[in-house]
């Protein structure tokens, strides 16, 4: 798959000096509307996180004061889609769930990839 790095330029800089969570991919999404494929927000959403994770971004769990993070035993794009996926689909609060997914963008991306 090639990534569409044009589609997630924002959440890349975001990521370059923070990390990005599951509400500032839905808000990119909503802000991109039509130009991405899906049936709605959270679909667009889906399609932009699988990009970044193509890209090279990883999940994490964020630790709860340090600001460190702890990456996801299964790194596999499907799996972390699915994942979220799920929370999503199961969880009481939808806002909570946006809230506490996090993706961390290694520091080895931060330049240019067409460079390295």
């Amino acid at each position: 798959m090639s990534v569409r790095t044009d589609l997630i330029e924002d959440l890349i800089e975001e990521g370059k000096i923070d990390y990005v969570s599951l509400s500032d991919v839905l808000s990119e999404a909503e802000q991109q509307g039509a130009q991405i494929s899906g049936s709605d927000e959270f679909e667009r959403a889906m399609f932009l996180l699988e990009q970044m994770l193509e890209y090279g971004f990883v999940a994490v769990d964020l630790g709860p004061e340090d600001g460190s993070c702890t990456p996801w035993k299964d790194q596999d794009h499907q799996a972390i889609l699915a994942r979220v996926r799920h929370a999503w689909n199961t969880g009481p609060d939808q806002d909570l769930v946006a809230l506490t997914h996090w993706f961390w963008l290694p520091e080895h991306l931060h330049g240019d990839p067409a460079a390295g």
